[in-house]
């Protein structure tokens, strides 16, 4: 199977949506490759201003999961859609009634808002249960004399033959 390149104006499009990036996220390209620890090459080969080289794969794959950027693979490479993967809010499905979600073991927002906090205060009187509890190891209980130490004995003397 003959190896396949990038086509140029698709490299170059792959080019100037990380440029985007970099002007949104970072101070500078320099900072970019900082940020993301490339070799110099890397990142010349990435920047060109005439033939780029796309990032490979595993550097694809980090832009999108990484947290300061969630990139959308399909706007990075192909231009379609949003910039950035969004998170996708729960809601109703459509036709389904509230009724419905809860026989399947759906909630409502309000009960799992109640869950929380309730989980919340439960931790915070473990925390200070914890917290009163090593404070009463740590107050210091009256010691007991010391014993002095019992005196050294003198060396034994080698016996002689």
């Amino acid at each position: 199977m003959a190896k396949h390149s990038v086509a140029p104006a698709d490299a170059r499009r792959i080019r100037n949506n990380l440029v985007w990036v970099v002007q949104r996220h970072y101070k500078s390209v320099a900072d970019f490759e900082r940020y993301w620890e490339l070799a110099h090459g890397t990142k010349s080969a990435w920047f060109h201003r005439t033939r780029p080289t796309p990032p490979s794969v595993v550097y694809l794959v980090d832009l999108a999961r990484d947290s300061r950027h969630r990139l959308s693979l399909d706007w990075l490479l192909l231009g379609a859609g949003e910039p950035y993967r969004r998170v996708e809010r729960l809601g109703f499905p459509r036709g389904v009634t509230e009724r419905e979600l809860r026989r399947t073991g759906w909630v409502r927002r309000e009960e799992c808002d109640r869950a929380v906090q309730q989980v919340a205060q439960a931790a915070m009187l473990r925390i200070k249960e914890e917290r009163r509890k090593r404070q009463q190891q740590t107050k210091r209980t009256p010691q007991k004399p010391r014993r002095t130490r019992s005196r050294k004995r003198a060396p034994q003397r080698r016996r002689q033959r």
